[in-house]
């Protein structure tokens, strides 16, 4: 690939140019993977940073297909390769004296990355598999006490007063019967509803009762 003349420089700062290349390439890796940056040390150009070299990352962002410029400046050709941000953690690069919560994202193309064989040994958790409970405990004895049991222990222990509402019986759950009202009329005798039902017997009745008294 020949260099670039200076006369064009002006001008191709000013439109601006892109390295991204249509072409169909498959990706080596997804986000979310857990990977290394290789330690390489070519003799030519190079655009992967030396403090990140053996340093652990996770893809961040696929951000497509571009000319690979290692290859491309050393007169290569393009060897369309994908770019990813991969997110490093502070103390990954710079130690224990670095904020837990700080972190960079660097763009690499594939050629500078490996997957991170310890991420991919750690066995992975299929999803909506059950996890073991602390200390066995059953999902039923989780459960909060009813509040009529706790009423009921209450009111067996000795010297405790309750109120009115949280006696044995209320705490136990049982209804008190409901008392007739004194404005309803007593239900008559089964004898005189069968005699005003039917008005012809009445008659029969006292007849019978007239002979009995004589």
């Amino acid at each position: 690939m020949p260099a670039l003349p200076k006369e064009m420089v002006p001008g191709l700062l000013a439109v601006g140019a892109s390295a991204r290349l249509p072409d169909k390439v498959p990706p080596r890796f997804r986000v979310g993977d857990a990977v290394i940056a290789r330690n390489v040390n070519p003799v030519g150009h190079t655009r992967v940073p030396r403090y990140i070299k053996s340093r652990r990352g996770v893809v961040h962002l696929d951000h497509g297909v571009f000319a690979f410029p290692d290859a491309a400046a050393g007169g290569l050709g393009h060897i369309p390769q994908h770019v990813y941000s991969v997110r490093f953690m502070a103390r990954e690069l710079w130690g224990e004296q670095a904020s837990p919560l700080d972190s960079i994202h660097i763009d690499l193309f594939d050629e500078y990355m490996d997957l991170d064989p310890a991420a991919a040994a750690a066995p992975a958790q299929e999803p909506g598999a059950a996890t073991e409970r602390p200390h066995g405990r059953s999902r039923r004895s989780a459960r909060p006490a009813r509040s009529g049991r706790s009423k009921a222990r209450k009111a067996r222990r000795p010297g405790v007063r309750l109120k009115k509402s949280e006696g044995p019986k209320a705490a136990s759950g049982a209804r008190k019967p409901k008392k007739a009202s004194k404005n309803k009329k007593k239900a008559a005798p089964a004898k005189a509803r069968k005699v005003a039902a039917k008005p012809g017997r009445a008659k029969k009745v006292a007849k019978k009762a007239r002979l009995v008294r004589r």
